[in-house]
Formats: C-alpha cells, structure tokens, sequence
C-alpha cells in the first residue's frame, strides 16, 4: 500500500470515529481540564503520511515495525512483510484518543492505572512509539487500564512520556497480542483433495509416497503385503501443506540446506510442485519453501511463493514439522484379520 493509500485510509478510519468521540468528550466532567475534547496527539493524524516506525513494547520486549518502499516489514524477523491492517488500526486509534481529564504525573501512583512502562513481563501496560523516518517521534505513550464507565467507546489511561503525565482518554489502542500477529503466518495453503502425489524423502526413514487412484482415494506406493493404511495419519501427510502457518520467521541470510535432511515435496491436481528443505540453524531445524509450475495455472502462486520462499526460513508448528518425518510404518498398520 503506498503512503497517499495508508493516509486517505486512516483519515476515514478517524472521521468514523471521531463523532462518538467528542459526542462524550463534551459532556461536563467532574475534575475540568482546558485541554478536555482535545485530540492528545494531533501530529499522528496530521503526519500520518511521514510515520515510517512504529514501536511497541509488551513485558520487556519490543517489536518493531518501519516502513520499506510502499509496504511494511518486521526489520528483526529479516524484512519479512507485515500486514497493513494492525497498522492503520493502531495510528488510527492514537490519533483518535481524546482527552476527558487529567491524572497522576506521580510515578509513584503509574502503576495504580497501569500506565508504569513495562520493563518486566510482569507489567500490564504496553508501550508505543510513532516515529517518522528522520527519527521525530509523532507520539510516545504507555497504554493502560480501560476505563468502560466511558461510553460506547470506551475510556482509556495512558501516558504521554513526553510530558510524563497520565490522562483519562476516550478511545481504545488497538494492539497485536503478539509480535506474529503482525504478519501474514501462512505460506501455503494446498487442501487435502487438491494434492496428487505427496513424497516424504531423506534422513534415516524410508521413503514414503502417497498418491491418488483412478477415483481419488489415496494410495501409500509399495505398501508392504498384510499392512493396511492408517487412515488418520495418511490424511496428515496428505494434508501437510494445508493452511501451512509458520511459528516465527527469519533471513534466509548465511543459512543452507541441509543435504542428510528429510524433506517434503507435494505434487497439485493443477500443477503446482512445492517443496519443503530443512535448512540447520544452530540446534533448531527451520524451513525453506520451493515452488514449481509445471502448468500456466499454477505459475502466479510459485511466483508469490518464491517471492518469499527464497529469502526466509520458516520454524513450523511441531504437529506440521513432525508428519515429514513419517515413513510407511508411521501411515500403516497391520491388516485386520491378518
């Protein structure tokens, strides 16, 4: 998304709300203020278009997010791209905070409204810093306990670091629970009824292969005489790289296949051929994935695959990474009345 895109957007996202906001805002308060139904960051809203990173804080850990020609990207995780919608929701939802009254600039009294900063994984409240590209930092606040005694849109505490002061705020910061959840996990998605052929090969364990008969039931090639597929386990194989999400992500950078690996290779109905090499970082296995098309309707996703395929690796969840380690006795059984 480009800049002009990212900004018109987040305009309307603030517009839409902006109506609830000073409705409540412009009610009497008990303890008066003279900056009350002021926007307590107006630079977010106009310098949107510069926001170039964006910082947030949670138990100690920050994850970062900066802005890379038209898109967005996770500089410790390699680059890798980050979803636009966390983004707008989070500008739009600081730029929209709206003062009620002010509280406590004692730190000693942070904690009671939970705006302390959260050095530890002990601390509820949660740090963000919005800073354009030469480093101007447009808001730096630490977000706190809501307050639902405020309307339909809520109330929040937060700090201004800048200032140091806390305020009562109308309006809500909304913030990834984790630092994945600013990414798009999945990096393949082949349902179980679209996959061909599915060949688990390398390392210690025989290879299997798996493919489908004349009416589409799956067939395990060279099954030994008195066995019979396990059909629960063959349907894992088969749908190895359904809704393929990674766990985390990093640079491909300095990393290799590992040759004395096992991997795992799925053949499509339509033509698309993608593999799965295990790369060696340390004591972990990660994950690289290769695409191939060997038919025109398949060559749009191998290229958005390889797009990314070819400069990360992947640690996949423990019930993906362990089916390529399967061979014929892990889908077999012996057969009944055998």
């Amino acid at each position: 998304m480009n800049p002009t895109a990212f900004l018109a957007l987040l305009l309307v996202t603030v517009a839409a709300v902006g109506g609830a906001v000073w409705t409540t805002a412009e009610r009497p308060r008990a303890v008066a203020d003279e900056r009350a139904g002021e926007r307590l960051f107006p630079a977010v809203t106009s310098r949107a278009n510069d926001i170039a990173r964006i910082e947030v804080t949670d138990k100690g850990t920050t994850a970062v997010v900066a802005r890379e020609g038209d898109g967005w990207t996770m500089p410790e995780k390699g680059g890798y791209p980050v979803r636009i919608e966390p983004i707008r929701e989070l500008v739009a939802g600081v730029a929209q905070l709206t003062i009620l009254e002010p509280m406590t600039a004692d730190p000693e009294r942070f904690a009671r409204i939970e705006v302390q900063d959260p050095a530890t994984d002990r601390d509820p409240s949660k740090r963000v810093v919005l800073k354009t590209r030469d480093g101007t930092v447009l808001a730096d606040l630490v977000v706190g306990r809501s307050n639902w005694q405020m309307g339909a849109m809520g109330g929040t505490y937060v700090r201004d670091r800048a200032t140091n002061r806390s305020w009562l705020v109308q309006g809500r910061v909304t913030l990834p629970f984790e630092a994945n959840i600013w990414m798009d996990r999945q990096i393949a998605d082949v349902p179980a009824d679209r996959a061909a052929a599915v060949v688990l090969s390398g390392g210690d364990v025989p290879t299997l292969t798996m493919t489908r008969a004349a009416d589409g039931k799956a067939v395990i090639a060279g099954m030994a005489e008195g066995r019979e597929m396990k059909t629960a386990d063959a349907d894992r194989v088969l749908s190895l790289f359904t809704a393929m999400n990674f766990d985390d992500v990093k640079g491909a950078q300095g990393l290799s296949v590992d040759p004395a690996g096992r991997s795992a290779e799925v053949t499509t109905t339509d033509g698309l051929v993608l593999r799965l090499k295990p790369v060696r970082d340390g004591e972990a296995t990660l994950w690289r994935l290769e695409a191939t098309a060997t038919a025109d309707a398949a060559k749009a996703e191998a290229d958005r695959i390889n797009a990314l395929g070819g400069r990360f690796v992947y640690r996949l969840p423990i019930f993906k990474a362990d089916v390529v380690g399967f061979g014929p006795e892990q889908v077999t059984q012996p057969a009944r009345g055998s």
